[in-house]
């Protein structure tokens, strides 16, 4: 057995024979690459570099590393080439770059990639690396027609239908698995032929839909990619499709499942985040999908990796649309929730510190608290407030380019207090109130 190593970027590229990679078997029936149901990679050589392919390249910054690595694991005995191959395929479009010699790297990889991947029937990752390029050429025409170099409008409207005419070919050719080309054909349409033909796209890609997880892409899509008079019929969809998959999931599959339907609760809640004021109907119905993503960390995700942080972001977006929509004792309650939850979780931590993004949202809350009290002419609260802060800005690990921003605001509260005859130090802790005692008639 071939044994290859990667001292530089994480050790061998061999790995614990019982993690788990697809084969091309598995690859052929429609599984993804790196898929957590694959078969375990055994004693194979190959399947065990494919595997640590993802976590190495991680950490490489130059495309001509993992070429390198690509052409490592390649080089490793293996009995499922095919499968080998695929992985090493995915890796390599996965990459960025912003040279000419990598763009051509990248390019002949992606051509190569769609042959091969055609020829063998993998369709999952035939209609990825289709989609890929559609949205490499998307973004190239984009550039050459916003940056220096001057290109024809016609030249501009010639190339994109290329990329349309690419694209219509290759969903003829794929059987399965073309919500990949649907969702890169969006971008395209909604720069090419307007809001028509990006929704005659989208109502394809619903008939197209041959599984609940794909029906619900397109409903997603739909409704993100639609203008606000016109989105919803498709957020409903998504959502109830979306529950379902969760009520019906497999245990190996509700992490994923809860996860996706978290994710279009919160973006129905935040589709007209940027809005000065929404009416109140609209208003209620984003509050309802706050209410709704939180209901789904707290009942599906409460042991997964990241939960704390994922639901400190939720209050703290929930307050956030509360403040922008002059909600203030709601925004207040949702920062306070984000703060008793940030709390807490440092107890039971046990004295561990918080990390940096944790000590952000601690810190950012304290902050927002601070200000809606000084909106509501609070000095003694936000003089309060103001000292929780400074304290645990010298405290907890935070990104030192935030330093200057919490000085400035922490400065600005300080010269709000004075003004209002309070100042900003730690107010005196209130002393328990004694209680007396009546003296009973004996």
């Amino acid at each position: 057995m071939v044994c290859v190593t990667d001292a530089k970027h994480g050790g061998e590229l061999n790995c614990d024979p019982t993690e788990s990679l697809p084969t091309s078997t598995q690859l052929r029936a429609g599984m993804d690459t790196y898929d957590h149901r694959g078969e375990a990679v055994g004693t194979d050589a190959g399947r065990q570099a494919a595997y640590q392919l993802w976590p190495i390249s991680e950490k490489m910054t130059e495309w001509q590393e993992i070429e390198s690595l690509i052409n490592r694991t390649l080089a490793c005995e293996t009995a499922d080439l095919l499968g080998v191959k695929a992985h090493c395929f995915d890796i390599a479009l996965s990459t960025t770059g912003d040279t000419n010699d990598y763009y051509q790297w990248w390019d002949t990889h992606n051509h190569n990639c769609i042959d091969f991947a055609r020829n063998h029937q993998l369709w999952r990752l035939y209609c990825k690396a289709v989609a890929k390029r559609i949205e490499r050429e998307n973004d190239r025409i984009y550039r050459h027609a916003t940056g220096n170099t001057s290109i024809d409008r016609e030249e501009i409207l010639a190339r994109q239908r290329d990329i349309i005419g690419f694209g219509e070919a290759a969903l003829a050719t794929a059987p399965s698995n073309a919500g990949y080309i649907f969702h890169s054909l969006i971008g395209v349409y909604r720069s090419f032929g307007g809001k028509p033909a990006q929704r005659a796209i989208i109502d394809r890609w619903i008939a197209a839909a041959s599984d609940p997880r794909e029906l619900y892409e397109a409903y997603f899509w739909g409704f993100f990619n639609t203008e606000p008079d016109a989105c919803w019929p498709y957020a409903r969809h998504a959502v109830e499709i979306a529950e379902q998959m969760v009520h019906t999931a497999k245990p190996d599959d509700l992490h994923d499942a809860a996860m996706m339907l978290w994710h279009c609760h919160r973006e129905v809640a935040t589709k007209n985040w940027f809005n000065a004021q929404l009416p109140e109907n609209m208003v209620q119905k984003s509050l309802r999908h706050f209410d709704k993503s939180i209901t789904v960390i707290t009942t599906y995700l409460a042991d997964s990796e990241g939960y704390l942080s994922m639901l400190v972001g939720s209050y703290m977006e929930r307050g956030d649309f509360c403040k922008q929509h002059h909600r203030y004792s709601a925004a207040r309650r949702n920062y306070r929730t984000a703060v008793r939850l940030s709390e807490e979780y440092a107890q039971v931590m046990a004295g561990n510190a918080l990390d940096e993004h944790e000590s952000f949202n601690l810190i950012d809350a304290w902050l927002k608290i601070a200000y809606i009290d000084k909106h509501r002419n609070k000095p003694q609260l936000v003089a309060h407030t103001r000292y929780v802060a400074d304290a645990l800005i010298n405290t907890l690990p935070i990104d030192e380019e935030l330093l200057p921003f919490y000085r400035d605001k922490l400065e600005e509260l300080s010269q709000w207090c004075d003004q209002h005859q309070y100042p900003a130090k730690r107010p005196r802790t209130r002393q328990p109130r004694r209680t007396k005692h009546r003296k009973t008639k004996r």
